[in-house]
This record gives C-alpha cells, structure tokens and sequence, in this order.
C-alpha cells in the first residue's frame, strides 16, 4: 500500500486488488484500473456504521465515490493492527459480512432507489467497498426542513409523500427473483438525492427522489442459506425503528422471520409514526434499554401509544401506520397495502409511478477481470463461493407501445428463431404462459391506452395477469426456449408501470428474465450487448 498524507488530512491509496460489479472489455482493463484502484480518501467526510466507515473518496479524474472499510482496517492508520486471536476471528468474520453486503448492493444496484456499487477491492489485506456517493441530505437531516402541522409532526400530505417514495423504492426489489429486505431503516438510511432536484424543489413538489443507504443488515428473501446459518453472524438494526424480530436470536423459527419484507414494513411505519407524530413509537433511549439488552420484550410487551388521527380523513394513514408496527407479521400489511393507502394522499400525478425504474443494466457479481479476493480461513471462503453461486444474471425487458413492443417483439424473435408469434388474437387465456407474444402485445397496449391506472388493472385482470386482489399472480411466467437450447422465464413484474424510452408514456406489461441470456462463453461484454438491444 503506498499512502500519502495531504496537507488536508486526505490519503492516496492505491489497491492491490479490485473486482469490478460489471464486465470490462479486456482492452479497456488498464483504464478502469486508473478509475477505481488509485483513491485519494477524503478523511474529513466520514460515516460510521455498524461494523464499518464509509468515506468520500476522488479518483485522479476528479471522480466522486463512496469508499467503504472495516472500523479495525489498516488503511487510515497506515500500519498493520495488532490483533489476538478474537479479534482476527472478529474481523474475519466482519470480512465475510463486508462481502454479503457487497453481493447486495450488486442485486439492488441498477434499481432506482439504491446506491450504484463499482467493485470490491482489498488494500493491504483488508477489505473494501466501492460505491457510489450519494449526494442528497438524509430524511434525518431533513426533518428540520420539513413542513410541520401545529401538533408538532409533519402535515399529512409530507408523512406520505415520504412514505410513498420509500415504499416505491422497496417495491422494486420485489421485481427480482429473490427480492432483497433491507432489515435497517431508519431516517439516516433514507437519503434524498439533490443531483437533479434540490430538496427545496423536492419539498415544494411532494416527491421525494430516494436512495435506501447501508445495506450491511440486507437479507434476501428467499433462500435460508444466509450468512448468519453459514458464519454465525448475526446482524441487528437501529432499535428505534426495528421489528422485534431484528432484536433477539433464540426465539423458534427466527430465521425465516428475519428474511421477511414485513420487517421493512415495521421500521417504515415507525418513521411515519414519528413524522405524525413528533415522536417515536418506542423511546428506546429512554428506558435502559441499552443497558439491560431488552428492546425485544420493550416492543413486544409493551404498546406505543395510539396515533390519533388529527382529522377524519387521517384515520386511513393512521390505521395503517399502527397497523404496520403490530408485534406479529401476519398482522402487519404488505408493501402494496401500504402504498395503495398512502398514495390516496397524494395528488394524482405525485402517486403515479413517475420515477421510473432505473437503470436496467444487470449486475454480475461474479465479473471483472482482475479478481483476487483473498480472505483467511475456510468458512470465509465458503461463504464466498457460495455468493458466487447465488450471483443474479437476469435482463430485463418491457412491452408497449406500439415501435417498443414491436421492436421488442423482433428481438426477441431473433433470438429464439421464431418461437410462434402468430399475427391474431383468439381470445383470453387461463395464464400468463397460455398467450402468445403476438397476443401479449395487444394486450399490453389495451392496457397502455387505458386511461387511468384502474381502468388498466381492470383490463389486466380479465386476462388473468392480475388477481381479484390485483396482484400479480406468483409465479406469473412465459417459458421461452432461445436458440441455444436454454430454457428461461420471463416473468410479468409490471402492469403500467415503467416508462417507455420513446417518450410515447408507460409501458402495459414489463417483463424480466429469470436467468442469463446468453451462455457464459459468448462472453459477458456480449451478454451485455444483447441485453441492451432487449430494452424496448
């Protein structure tokens, strides 16, 4: 490591080592090299987390990122730590959870509403993130700054619009074949972007533009080969706004407790309660709890005291907030419930789906072509192959419109040597897989002329792409067969929901594949390349 003090506190760092979260094309290696493995830390902005820091850092173009370390790292001290035998163990295992939460933020990255990441690296042996710095102020910051009604918490209008932009957020993990629980909001994990809007603009608007932060307690929602059945490590969250699920070990069937998305549910609506109200539901602070260990039994023998709606017309907000921080999470309701509700508050155009999905670039985790990760011991070595093994390779395609869905259409024809696309349509069918692309596509554009958003599910659900509930069934998926023999799904993640590149409005149906769409072999530049000419 070759570090360097600046007059200004900053050090230069150069990694030994650095994965990058997507290909790079062997001829552009030695400059993504120059971009993410020569830093100059910006030491005076820092952020403390559980287990880590996260600093500013600037590559030599002047580019900003966000660097994440181990608390125990050697980097900043610029000299090896002297560690006994528990806290080698102590920070290999923090390696392990460093890495769990690099593979994360990977699934999560091309989502609007999370943080990019860039790679995973090492700098003299010891581990680090790199991603990408937020520039925006948290919802804790902000709070000061919001408008407030006379009782003392936010107006009605603002608890909402907070609300509904965070649980949009969360929403869009559940498009990914195994969804990601974040496990630890709290105001200083909601970060409200200012790159394109200042948050004056955004306050004026109603709508806020927001980046969930610190995905160090993240969890997928599926599977139960996690990293704490695997290494033993246990992640907890911000006692103020966790379920009591969060805060104990030893009850039975904790585990698949943990990985249910009803936890985010419990800490957003903690956050609302407290921007109703002007205070939190459960003053953990207050009470000892920190000293005695007990915030499980605090939320889970004792009640928050009841929200009272400030007008008639808050009951909804207000049921559905106490609601949302039942002890139980059967009792709780889901991310949708919760929108539906809260986006009743909202005038029209602010609780349509105007922020659009996002980038819809892929995230391998297993690419890059200068990997040389290198953790001791062999449980951490298992816990990495295994994220390996879990990597997501999926794409993403939408239909609608009429040059999008026809453009789309073609593609995917092309690829699949003309697997069936008759040019009629013969009626409705009994699911998703029952219709042909050609009958997709009519009715996809039923559903983009509908207009209004009811008017759409409607239509959707007398095709059966929606329940009575108007839910997506689970699994609603298209088998295609592609030309290389592979067999993958394409599974219906939206109805009117993500905005056409064309301009021409929302797209009636978006798809996702469920797997790679090229072989491994072909390359992943070329896998990317095929992906890109999938976007509608």
């Amino acid at each position: 490591m070759d570090t360097t003090d600046s007059a200004y506190g900053d050090k230069l760092i150069r990694l030994d080592t650095f994965d990058t979260a997507v290909a790079v094309d062997p001829s552009a290696e030695d400059d993504a090299k120059r971009r993410f493995m020569t830093l100059i830390l910006q030491t005076a902005y820092r952020d403390s987390g559980n287990i880590g820091h996260v600093l500013r850092a600037t590559n030599t173009s002047g580019e900003v990122f966000a660097v994440k370390l181990l608390k125990d790292n050697a980097i900043l001290s610029g000299q090896a730590p002297d560690r006994s035998a528990e806290q080698s163990a102590a920070h290999l295992a923090n390696t392990a959870a460093l890495f769990e939460e690099y593979r994360h933020l990977c699934t999560v990255s091309h989502l609007r509403g999370f943080p990019r990441v860039y790679g995973y690296g090492s700098c003299e042996d010891d581990p680090l993130i790199l991603m990408e710095w937020v520039e925006g102020t948290s919802l804790k910051q902000a709070l000061p700054l919001l408008p407030h009604d006379a009782s003392g918490g936010l107006t009605t209008q603002m608890v909402t619009a907070v609300g509904n932009a965070v649980l949009r957020a969360l929403l869009m993990t559940q498009g990914l074949v195994n969804p990601v629980v974040h496990r630890d909001l709290s105001p200083a994990n909601i970060m409200f972007r200012t790159t394109s809007r200042t948050l004056e603009q955004q306050i004026a608007d109603c709508s806020f533009d927001p980046c969930l932060i610190d995905m160090g307690s993240a969890t997928m929602a599926l599977g139960d080969d996690t990293i704490t059945r695997r290494a033993d490590i246990w992640r907890f969250a911000t006692p103020a706004y966790a379920a009591p699920e969060m805060l104990t070990q030893d009850i039975e069937g904790i585990a698949a407790l943990r990985r249910s998305p009803a936890i985010d549910v419990y800490a957003l609506s903690s956050i609302l309660y407290q921007l109703y109200s002007g205070r939190k539901p459960f003053d953990v602070e207050s009470t000892g709890a920190a000293a005695t260990g007990s915030f499980y039994l605090i939320k889970t023998k004792t009640k928050p005291a009841p929200l009272e709606p400030r007008c008639e017309g808050d009951k909804a907000l207000v049921q559905i907030i106490m609601k949302g921080i039942s002890v139980e999470q059967g009792d709780r309701p889901t991310e949708q419930q919760m929108l539906e509700v809260l986006s009743t508050y909202l005038p029209a155009a602010e609780s349509e789906d105007h922020e659009g999905a996002g980038d819809e670039a892929a995230i391998d985790i297993d690419s890059g072509t200068h990997l040389k990760v290198d953790v001791a011991g062999e449980r951490a070595r298992e816990i990495l192959e295994q994220a390996r093994h879990d990597a997501m390779t999926r794409r993403r395609f939408v239909i609608g419109g009429v040059v999008a869905a026809v453009a789309g259409l073609g593609v995917i024809g092309a690829a699949t040597h003309g697997f069936g696309i008759p040019d009629y349509l013969d009626g409705i069918r009994g699911s998703l897989d029952d219709y042909t692309w050609a009958q997709l596509q009519e009715i996809s554009l039923k559903i983009k002329a509908a207009e209004t958003r009811s008017e759409a599910h409607e239509i959707a659900k007398r095709y059966h792409l929606l329940d009575v509930d108007g839910h997506i069934p689970y699994p609603c998926t298209k088998r295609v067969k592609l030309a290389n023999g592979l067999e993958v799904g394409a599974q219906l993640v939206g109805i009117r929901h993500d905005e056409l590149l064309d301009g021409t409005g929302k797209a009636g149906l978006t798809f996702m594949f469920d797997a790679g769409i090229a072989e491994r072999r072909l390359g992943r530049l070329r896998a990317a390349g095929m992906a890109r000419r999938r976007r509608p």
